[in-house]
């Protein structure tokens, strides 16, 4: 059997190495990540050439004579073809949380170097007072013609002569005694070029590159080529298979599904930007690349949470439909959350068995009722979650981790997605039915089996970002910047959705019929 395709396309992209920006969304490489985030950087470094290594030997063995990849060629460690397959992309994912760790701690080393490498202190002049301290940075001529004379970088004698130098060759500036080089360093790069992976000249501050799960991430997409898609959705589901005697009439079981029909719509925005500002500094193309898109992507979390279904929004997962009341036709089922005092007090008891208890709301039906469902992910407003690191057991311990330890995404085997969309307000009741005026229900969380079977999003297109001009703007020079995305939402089965439905104002349980 050959190395699957799409294993061996990434194999051959990469040459071995791991693409950084392949499976941003596999919790292998989100563990690696947050593993080696709290670690050094020799060991970052010693973690990455052994993945590394281990990734260049297995592509030697498995380059068979026609240049193809063949699993079988494999012997670094046993398994069928797709359990080794599978074995390689575990690795690549570790490789690649391992790098995002890797990146900011390198970066720093570059600073510290460098303003070691910087650092010239005239020492006292003939009165016995001390010199004020001096940053140099010669220019890479300078730094060129001063180690053919064999001087070291951080050398006394090399920051002496780069000192002498500066006034005509590269710069130095004065810094106060009390301020340290390296912050020295990151608040005042100016023109020069010292380290290409350092940047010359006042600018953005570099964001972090890994990926961070979004609700929209999370939610099997698949493409339509049409304005409108139409889907079933299960409205009734009662199997009644029994043990029947020969000869005996077998039960009858009811399921019924409904059809359902939504609209692309778009969410979209757009910047207006001269030319010569995305030509001249070199960093706004790509910051702009990031925000413009992230700015749809978080409306489009948004609308899949609390999208109300009118006026061009997406019907969110916590919005009823218009005049169902409380049917089957609801989108998600309820489950009342209990807090001490108020509604911002503090989850009654352990929070971490509210998580569970609502998971098994789902479990418990698709085992018992509804066919097989397992929770898959918790969306949850970033206090619940911070309330569940918080928990401490009867002798003071924390029951996962602790203050010294990465934070871990997961809560009784589910991706936890942190959102703010959700919100921590209470939610009222009348003639003991859970009041739905305005945006409510309130809820702080959802828990849920996030399986293509279940929910889904329909891409018209996928999030993307495109420049351009018309009429006079050719003549100013003037560009537009425009992200957008359209697409359809849909649940299947609104019970294999949990939503944590906050209290009332004293923090009582309320209702969860309407």
């Amino acid at each position: 059997m050959k190395y699957p395709a799409h294993i061996e396309q990434t194999m051959q992209e990469s040459n071995g190495l791991a693409n950084p920006f392949m499976l941003n969304r596999d919790p292998a490489q989100i563990l690696a990540y947050h593993t080696f985030e709290g670690k050094s950087l020799n060991e970052c470094v010693a973690e990455f050439n052994r993945l590394n290594d281990t990734l260049k030997q297995i592509a030697g063995q498995a380059t068979a004579d026609d240049g193809t990849l063949d699993l079988e060629q494999v012997t670094l460690f046993a398994g069928t073809p797709q359990e080794k397959g599978d074995r390689i992309i575990e690795i690549n994912s570790r490789l690649a949380g391992v790098m995002n760790a890797l990146a900011p701690k390198r970066r720093k080393a570059q600073i510290e170097e460098m303003a070691r490498s910087s650092i010239f202190d005239p020492g006292e002049d003939e009165s016995g007072v001390p010199r004020q301290a001096r940053i140099v940075r010669p220019s890479d001529f300078a730094v060129m013609q001063l180690r053919e004379q064999g001087l070291e970088l951080c050398s006394d004698e090399f920051k002496r002569q780069a000192s002498t130098m500066g006034n005509s060759i590269g710069w130095e500036m004065e810094f106060p005694k009390s301020m340290s080089a390296s912050r020295f360093l990151a608040a005042v790069f100016t023109t020069g070029s010292w380290d290409p992976d350092i940047p010359d000249e006042p600018g953005f501050v570099p964001m972090r590159q890994e990926m961070i799960p979004s609700i929209s991430m999370v939610i099997p997409t698949f493409m339509t080529g049409r304005d409108a898609v139409d889907w079933m959705e299960e409205t009734e589901n009662v199997p009644m298979a029994r043990e029947t005697a020969e000869g005996m009439l077998v039960p009858e079981s009811t399921y019924a599904l409904a059809r359902r029909s939504g609209q692309v719509e778009r969410i979209a925005h757009y910047l207006p930007i001269t030319e010569e500002a995305l030509a001249d500094e070199p960093e706004v193309r790509s910051y702009l690349d990031i925000m413009m898109p992230q700015g749809v992507r978080q409306k489009l979390d948004y609308q899949i949470v609390n999208g109300t279904g009118a006026a061009n929004q997406l019907l969110g997962m916590t919005s009823n439909r218009a005049g169902s009341g409380d049917t089957t036709e609801r989108r998600i089922q309820r489950r009342a959350v209990v807090r001490t005092g108020s509604n911002t007090g503090a989850i009654a008891g352990n929070p971490w068995n509210l998580l569970l208890d609502a998971a098994y709301d789902i479990a418990d039906h698709g085992f018992g009722i509804y066919g097989l469902q397992m929770p898959t992910h918790a969306l949850l407003l970033p206090n619940v979650f911070q309330e569940c690191l918080k928990s401490t057991s009867s002798a003071g311990g924390y029951y996962v981790g602790g203050p010294q330890m990465p934070v871990m995404k997961t809560a009784w085997g589910m991706q936890v997605v942190e959102s703010g969309h959700f919100k921590l307000t209470a939610n009222t009741e009348s003639g003991g039915n859970l009041v739905v005026t305005g945006g409510a229900p309130y809820y702080s969380g959802i828990i849920g089996d996030f399986s293509p079977m279940f929910i889904r999003l329909w891409m018209r297109h996928e999030v993307r970002t495109e420049v351009g001009m018309m009429n006079e703007d050719f003549g100013r020079f003037q560009l537009t910047m425009r992200s957008s995305v359209r697409c359809v939402f849909a649940i299947t089965r609104h019970n294999a959705f949990v939503g944590l439905l906050n209290p009332q104002a004293n923090g009582t349980a309320v209702s969860t019929t309407i």
